[in-house]
Parts: structure tokens; sequence; C-alpha cells
């Protein structure tokens, strides 16, 4: 046989159609499987799987090799992540009906279906964490640990992920000891092969043995599996290697397609049994297609503001428009949600084309701000049912009147939850009888910083996106502040990165953090923005300025609620809808876990980027009310996203964010534009 060297083997040209003939073989096996024919006659589905874990191992570390770290998760994100969670999210809106509950429990993986991609997902994580925290001599043997961890336990009491638990780091080590391996196959490629081949039956043949075979389901069966998978998978690598199967275009062209294939075709699998093939291929072709015109018109565009502006939006129409036309709500919701996404990719960069053009947006946003003022007034605040509005207007009532204010009931019954400063920020607009009012000043001052900060391409990009976005005229309309504190949290976040360099922030640190402990005093949420900005900052001060800072916010947020709490101590503390209740009611303090080293990560890697810092904060409030959520959802049972049981619009706190992420990429093409003018 032909001689061949491991980086012939493993050549981009030739891991491609490799992997066009695992995905069309796993297709294969899972229509086979179906069939419940006898196992003899589909082996391969875990023989491909270990195959495409040994490339994927060993491309990342040749990745690692060459790159470094650099991008390893955005690259992940664009290709396995955002895709995944795309489908996933599509797939139960359209054909679960909008189940919650079995989206929820795929991307959380509680559910197998998606298996393959979550244990590829942890096999990355595992690798990225060992790269970046162990010594180089050490690697090794923590590499082996974590597969020996793996190989010992059994997520979903399935053997799927044990029996591949070597498989990602044989193609690390492949690539680790590359010198290694070269030479011994380029020597003995037939005879390794071959040994390969033998070592698999015989374990093949134990497997079978009854008594063993037993013991199915069980960890000691995985140890039978594994080298059984792996010894298979390294066995027909190298015999693929003599096909020349990189002179087949279609396997090429399905290799790199090979992901997508897998997660559309995987979820139909219950079609095979219930409706046969013809209807598993069309499903799954459409799939496909999705993917198809994913990747090609919107992979590009679709960034974490983008998905966080389209995402908000569409559960506010979803949620409105299920309830008014419940056999309409989808094609509704995705036709709104193609009109953003369009509106953001081709009408948005033809905005700032011209000075004229320009002119228009500034004046069209001057005619919704009035029409959003008049809409608000036209409504009568006690017909809609939404208190947010007289969360704030009966308890300053109540202050005003010498009355204990967190004890005023809102129209609909409920308690209101405004922090101190919140409170006494509103206490103007109460008086001119309309605490709505606080959406339009603070959006005004929101335009005003924009534009002086970074001039007419973005504030004449903010603004559009503004009109467009049906959730901020829902807040406007139903004289919610929720909004409103987001904004003028925006706003601070704006000032401060106006100037933002250590000496500026030494200098100013006392300010700083007074100004941010009367924005806790507002609502807890804001405390997010602000600390992922300063945070990088505050771990580079001396530890005595950390602590004299720390005592400072926490006086500050302290001495806001003393009034309140020394006019009624029992009411303050004791009862049970106070504000410091309500504030922090939903969640787990164990979420935490999850919470701070994501905020350390984002906090550190924004690196002085506003629009990457605006993408951190998205992320991270993203997580966070999202978290909270689902433990609402999971205490009460109640799987229903679009019932009143739930506020969905706590997401609007995104808005801000990433209505100003996307219109600081009208930014980089500045100079372009003015070139052309």
């Amino acid at each position: 046989m032909e001689s061949r060297s491991l980086s012939q083997i493993l050549s981009h040209d030739n891991t491609d159609a490799i992997r066009g003939v695992l995905a069309l073989g796993i297709v294969v096996f899972h229509v086979i499987l179906s069939q419940n024919v006898s196992p003899i006659f589909n082996l391969w589905g875990g023989l491909c799987v270990a195959i495409f874990l040994i490339l994927s191992g060993y491309g990342i570390n040749e990745s690692y090799k060459k790159n470094g770290l650099e991008g390893y998760w955005q690259k992940k994100y664009n290709k396995i992540i955002l895709p995944l969670f795309i489908f996933v999210c599509s797939y139960n809106f359209v054909w679960q009906e909008g189940s919650l509950q079995n989206c929820i429990e795929e991307l959380l993986y509680i559910k197998p279906t998606f298996w393959f991609v979550f244990h590829l997902l942890k096999c990355y994580f595992f690798y990225w964490v060992v790269v970046r925290f162990v010594r180089d001599e050490w690697r090794s043997l923590v590499f082996v640990i974590g597969a020996f961890i793996c190989l010992n336990t059994m997520p979903h009491g399935l053997n799927l992920e044990p029996e591949q638990s070597f498989s990602f780091l044989t193609g690390v080590f492949l690539s680790k000891y590359k010198k290694e391996t070269e030479s011994l196959i380029e020597k003995r490629w037939s005879s390794v092969a071959i040994s390969f081949f033998c070592v698999g039956i015989v374990f093949a043949v134990l497997r079978m043995y009854p008594p063993i075979y037993e013991l199915k389901g069980t960890i000691i069966y995985s140890y039978l599996l594994m080298p059984f998978r792996l010894s298979w998978g390294l066995s027909f690598l190298l015999f693929f290697a003599v096909l020349n199967l990189w002179r087949v275009s279609i396997l090429k062209i399905l290799g790199k397609w090979s992901f997508e294939i897998y997660i559309a075709h995987i979820p139909f699998y219950y079609v095979l049994c219930d409706e046969g093939i013809n209807i598993f291929l069309v499903y799954s072709l459409m799939a496909m297609a999705f993917f198809v015109v994913y990747r090609r018109y919107f992979a590009k565009v679709l960034n974490v503001a983008t998905i966080a502006f389209l995402a908000v939006n569409a559960l506010f129409v979803a949620k409105y428009s299920a309830r008014a036309v419940p056999d309409y709500y989808i094609p509704i919701t995705l036709l709104y949600m193609c009109g953003l996404l369009a509106f953001i990719v081709y009408v948005l960069p033809w905005l700032n084309k011209s000075k004229r053009i320009q002119k228009w947006t500034v004046i069209t946003g001057i005619i919704a701000f009035v029409m959003m003022l008049c809409l608000q007034y036209y409504f009568d605040p006690f017909s809609i049912r939404v208190d947010r509005w007289s969360a704030l207007y009966f308890p300053i009532q109540n202050m005003l009147n010498g009355k204990y204010p967190y004890l005023a009931q809102t129209h609909l019954g409920g308690y209101g939850s405004p922090f101190p400063v919140w409170q006494l920020f509103h206490v103007p607009f109460y008086l001119l009888g309309n605490v709505g009012l606080s959406f339009f000043v603070c959006l005004a001052i929101f335009y005003f910083v924009v534009f002086q900060m970074y001039g007419r391409h973005v504030i004449t990009a903010v603004i559009p996106l503004m009109i467009i976005s049906i959730s901020i005229w829902y807040e406007a309309v139903v004289r919610s502040d929720y909004l409103s504190n987001m904004i003028l949290c925006a706003v601070f976040v704006l000032w401060i990165g106006k100037h933002l360099n250590k000496e500026w922030i030494d200098r100013h640190s006392i300010i700083i953090v007074i100004i941010t402990a009367l924005f806790a005093s507002t609502r807890l949420l804001t405390i997010i923005p602000i600390a992922l900005l300063l945070f990088p900052y505050y771990i580079n001060m001396r530890l005595k300025k950390q602590i004299c800072l720390a005592a400072v916010f926490l006086l500050v947020f302290i001495i806001t609620f003393i009034p309140f709490a020394l006019w009624d101590w029992n009411a303050f503390f004791y009862f049970k809808y106070n504000p410091w209740t309500l504030q922090t009611r939903q969640g787990s303090p164990i979420d935490f876990i999850i919470f701070i080293p994501l905020f350390i990560i984002l906090a550190k890697n924004w690196k002085g980027s506003m629009k990457l810092y605006c993408r951190n904060v998205i992320i991270m409030l993203a997580v966070f009310l999202s978290v909270s959520l689902l433990h609402r959802v999971y205490d009460t049972g109640n799987w229903d996203l679009f019932s009143s049981d739930y506020d969905i619009t706590y997401f609007n706190a995104l808005l801000p964010f990433a209505v100003l992420c996307i219109s600081l990429e009208c930014k980089v093409e500045e100079k372009t534009i003015l070139k052309e003018n």
C-alpha cells in the first residue's frame, strides 16, 4: 500500500472529504437504526463520531500551535454555539409550536438530542482551560485525567459520551506529538491501521459476549466501548488516506457542511419511526436549507447586538400577537424579525450615505418622539394593565402627603419597588402630573450624549433603531420607567467612556463611586453595566483605595435608604412587599456560581472598545435575566412564557446597549463615507 504521512492524511482537503463521508454515514446510520435491524449492521455510528472527534482534536491543537488562543471562542461562537442556539429556538418555535420547556431543556442539555454538539463543546472548553491555565509539561497528564473522568461519567444514563472520552484527546495528542507519530505512520502505515482494526474486533467480540452484554448501560461496559470506538476510528481514518477522497468534490462540499448536516437531521429522528424516510428527508432538507440561508446571508451580520435587538422585539411581538391572533402569531413574528433584520442590513448603511438623508432621519426621529408623547397622553393610564407608572406615582403621592411611600398600592393592586433615588428623581414629573415623562427626558439626553460623543453617523443609526423597536414604543406608551432607568444608566456609562483612562478614573474615583451608588439606589440592575465598565480599573488600584471606594459606595447607598427606614422601621424591613424584597426575590444565590466568573471574563476582555463593552453588557444582562426567569419558571411549573405571570419586558434593558452597539458599526465606515462625499 502507498505510504502516507500524518500531514497528508490530515491535510485540509482530505479532512474535508472525510467529514463528508462521516456526515453521510451518520445520517444513514440513523435511518438504519430506526428500522430495528440487527446491531451488526449499524456499528458505524460511533465510528463516525470517533473519527470526527479525532479530527476536531487534531485541528484545534494545530490551530493553537499557529495562532495561540486568539479568537478561540469567537470561532466556536460563530460556527457552533450561535447556529445551534438559533436552530433549537427556531425548531421549537415553528415545529414544536413555541415549546419553551423543550427549548430550554435542549439548550441546557437536559435532553440529549444534540449530545454530540454538547460533548464537543465540553471538549473545547476543557482544552481551553488546560491550555490557558496549566503549564505545558503538565498538560498531557491533565488531558488524560479529564478524559478518564469523562469515561467514568454517564450524562443522561447513556454510554454516548463515555465511549468517546478519549477520541478528542487522541486528536490533540496526534498533533502535540506529531513528530513521533509521523515517523511511525509513514514507515508502518498499513501495519498500524490493521493493528487498530484487529484491536477493535477483539473489543467488539467481547462487548457481544452474553455475560458482558448484560452490563450494557453501565460504566463498566464503557471500558469496552471506548477502545472499540477509538481503535476502529483510528483504523478507518488511516484507511481513508488511500482512497483519495479529496478528489471527490461532493464529499468536500458535504464536509464543509458536516456540522449543519448533523444538526439538521437529528431532531427529526422521531419522524423516521412515525412517518417514514420520505418525510424525514423532506424535513431534514428544509432544516438544511435554513442553515444554507443562515450561513450565506445572515452569519456575518448576526452579531450579539443584532440578535439581542431582534430577540427582545420578537419576544414582545410573539407574546401579544399570540393573544390577539393565536393562529397567526408565528408568521407575524417571523415577518417582523425579517423586517428588522433587513432594515439593519440594508437600510441602516444607506441612511449614512449623505448629510441630506441624515437630516431627514433626524426629522423623522423628532416626529416619532412627538408621536410617542401623544400616544402616551392618548391612553388612559388607569386602563393600561401595566402598573410601573403607578408604582412610582402613588408612592410619591404618599411621600408628599406625609404617608409612608412603600405602603401605597398600584392601580392594579400591587406594590412598588423603585428605590429612594428613583422616587426622588421622579418628583418633578409627578408634579407635572405624569411620571412617564421621564422616558422622554432620558431619551433626549441619550440622543444628545451620543451625538456629542460620536457625531452624526452614529446618531442617525441610533434614532431609526429606536423608532423601529416596538418594545421601545411600548415602554413609552405605558409610561414605564424601566427603560428610562437603563437609558440613563447608558448615558452615565457614555460620559465615563468619553474620558476613559486610568489617570482620569483615579482622579475622579470618588465622584464616580458616589454616582454609581446613587444609580444602585434606583434599580440594582443598573450596577451590572457600570461595574463591567469600571471593574478592570478597580482591580488594578491599591488595596487601600479599593477598600476606601467600596466603603464609600456602601455608605452612600445606605444613606439613601436611612430616611425611609427611620420613617417606618417595621414596614421597611418586615413588610412582605418592601422594595428590597421585590427587587431581589427572583433567582437564587447559587446562580452567582455562573454570574461571577462570567462577569470577570466579560469585564476584562472588552479591551477599551465601547462596541465590545456594549456587547459584553448585553451578554451579562441577558444571562442574568434569563437565569432569573428560568428559576421562576421552574418554581411555578408554568412553561407558558407568554403567561401574565412573567414580565418579559425585563429584557428591554438590553435595548439601549444593543442599539448603541449596532450603531457604532457605522462609525467604522465613517472615513470611507467622508471620502466619497
